[in-house]
């Protein structure tokens, strides 16, 4: 079964390893919460903010049905 990490839109995973020289401690931290789950409903509410801080997703385009299932952070399986 694939991990969160796995599932994680390409452009997202790219910004979260921009973020690993400035921010090493979060970005571990974030990679291990992906790595270690398969689901968004896994996710608590605080990881889902820091997954989208450190990815550097754009809050602005999210709709509340995205943000519900995570559609602007993970691929579709």
């Amino acid at each position: 079964m694939k991990t969160l990490y796995d599932q994680l839109k390409p452009e997202l995973l790219v910004n979260l390893e921009n973020n690993i020289e400035q921010y090493p401690e979060s970005v571990a931290r974030i990679k291990k919460i992906l790595k270690s789950n398969s689901f968004y409903s896994e996710l608590t509410i605080g990881e889902v903010e820091s997954i989208v801080t450190f990815c550097n997703v754009d809050r602005a385009y999210v709709s509340m049905f995205m943000y519900r299932f995570g559609e602007h952070l993970f691929n579709k399986k």
